[in-house]
């Protein structure tokens, strides 16, 4: 029998299971950081939906401190514990009070893919296959037995990062309900180890720093880049006229031809919903050039515009590494970022 359910973390996939959870009479809490309670799902707040499903929560800024949960932890007791998007590391005396019963949600395939970003790192590479994968959680960076898993292929209509979000989540909700019949009715789970030498780790994305665009790539890396950080971030960056904006919804054609290197950057045509920029192997279509404050400035733009990023900000970009901590970002070697 298990005593308590103990849920780290938020967002839809995270709620979904603690609804879950619930309907089947099941003793869970949830354990999130602060800035998690106003980030919002729909039309509502963290809070208000925690709330108006009456499920008990603690906010917790070191999970590796947490008397609520040391209070818990003893021989007697049976805690299961599932973090899903957690800003938090696990130390090893965490991790070994839960007897082995700590569990991590991966959207990506492992080992492969371990590390943050996963989506975005995709998009840019083109990699249309998705995976929602279980595993245990120990010292190392998503290298605990892989408990389960699925594998399925994102649809062509999957663009930007919130439509691959969008159609991953009811494949993780199924995997997790899955886990939890197991688990409840004493059925046993895989327990694949993920061999080292397979393994590839990417670090986790921060469109304010890295989503500066270099235009001497292609076209078609341009525009997979643009993609990855599309909504729900807030776009990929570059300048005009000496002034930031922010680029969303592309395409990449070839219809135009090609372009001579020094052409790379100019807009070369503009109709009513959209401008055309040369790439030395075809053209960007953008739909949306925003500036800082989310304003369209579409309407500004003239023929012979060029959008350009800075070296410095390019330089920035490809140095600059950032992690997450319960109140938000952490900039490392205090970069301005």
């Amino acid at each position: 029998m298990i005593d308590k359910w103990l849920l780290f973390g938020a967002g839809k996939t995270l709620l979904s299971t603690i609804i879950y959870l619930k309907e089947l009479n099941q003793n869970v809490s949830l354990f999130c950081a602060n800035r998690h309670l106003s980030s919002r799902m729909d039309n509502s707040t963290f809070k208000e939906i925690l709330d108006q499903h009456n499920i008990e929560y603690f906010v917790v800024n070191d999970i590796n401190n947490c008397s609520e949960i040391d209070q818990l932890m003893n021989d007697e007791n049976k805690i299961i514990g599932i973090s899903i998007s957690a800003p938090w590391i696990f130390k090893k005396d965490l991790i070994e009070s839960f007897k082995g019963n700590l569990y991590n949600s991966h959207g990506a395939k492992l080992p492969k893919d371990r590390g943050g970003g996963g989506l975005s790192w995709r998009i840019m590479n083109n990699n249309k296959l998705g995976y929602s994968v279980i595993h245990k959680i120990d010292i190392g960076i998503d290298t605990g037995n892989i408990i389960l898993y699925n594998e399925y292929l994102f649809p062509n209509h999957c663009k930007v990062p919130a439509d691959y979000e969008k159609y991953a989540l009811n494949e993780n909700i199924q995997l997790f309900r899955l886990f939890i019949d197991r688990k409840i009715s004493n059925l046993q789970c895989d327990n694949i180890s993920q061999p080292p030498y397979l393994s590839t780790y990417f670090p986790r994305l921060n469109s304010e720093t890295h989503g500066y665009i270099n235009w001497n790539w292609s076209g078609k890396d341009i525009h997979s880049f643009i993609c990855a950080f599309d909504n729900p971030y807030c776009g990929a960056s570059s300048f005009i006229n000496n002034k930031k904006i922010r680029l969303k919804n592309s395409t990449f054609i070839t219809e135009d031809g090609v372009f001579h290197p020094f052409q790379q950057g100019l807009i070369y045509r503009i109709n009513s919903t959209s401008v055309f920029i040369a790439c030395f192997d075809g053209s960007i279509i953008l739909e949306n050039i925003l500036d800082d404050e989310d304003n369209d400035v579409l309407k500004n733009i003239k023929l012979g515009d060029r959008i350009y990023t800075p070296i410095e900000y390019l330089d920035a970009a490809m140095i600059s590494r950032v992690n997450y901590n319960a109140d938000g970002i952490i900039n490392k070697n205090e970069r301005k970022l």
